[in-house]
């Protein structure tokens, strides 16, 4: 068994690793390179200001430059970083390619051509998966000629419906078929 960390920063590389053995299996079973690796610096964003977290920002860039890319691994937003930090690692990379590279991090400003629903993605996706679920589950249990017993449905169902309605084509909207 493992000991616990002795300090902070020991408690945050523990951490990264097993954000990013978690990120490897989730992407690498969809074949998508976004966010396979996870990495950062250990500070406390806090107490920076405005132009450390630039230089820190663009300092990471820099270093990871040659593992980093549209067609390698396209750093994610996270925790602690802001949409700015990405849009100085978008524009690090792409100063060192000689042209503007947006593909290289996701999360990054409307204006530096960031995707306006960034901040909902996540989320849609769990709705998406979970009401996928829901769907699988049920056609087999029917094709079993079974009903599905769903504990607490009628408490759930409003909040679910509420949050789905507008996740994908109407067979994917909770409580409709």
């Amino acid at each position: 068994m493992p000991r616990p960390p002795q300090n902070p920063y020991e408690m945050a590389l523990q951490q990264i690793d097993h954000a990013a053995r978690w990120m490897t299996w989730k992407r690498a079973v969809v074949n998508i390179p976004y966010g396979r690796a996870k990495g950062g610096v250990v500070c406390n964003p806090r107490l920076l200001s405005r132009g450390e977290m630039e230089r820190l920002a663009r300092r990471y860039a820099s270093e990871i430059s040659l593992i980093i890319g549209p067609e390698q691994d396209i750093p994610v937003l996270d925790a602690n970083t802001t949409p700015q930090a990405m849009a100085w690692i978008m524009d690090t990379y792409s100063m060192n390619k000689d042209y503007t590279v947006p593909a290289v991090v996701t999360g990054k400003p409307l204006e530096c051509g960031g995707s306006e629903v960034r901040v909902e993605a996540t989320g849609r996706g769990c709705a998406l998966a979970g009401n996928g679920m829901q769907d699988y589950r049920r056609q087999r249990l029917q094709q079993r000629g079974r009903q599905q017993s769903r504990p607490g449905h009628r408490q759930a169902d409003g909040v679910q419906t509420g949050d789905t309605d507008r996740c994908g084509p109407p067979q994917h909207r909770a409580g409709r078929q």
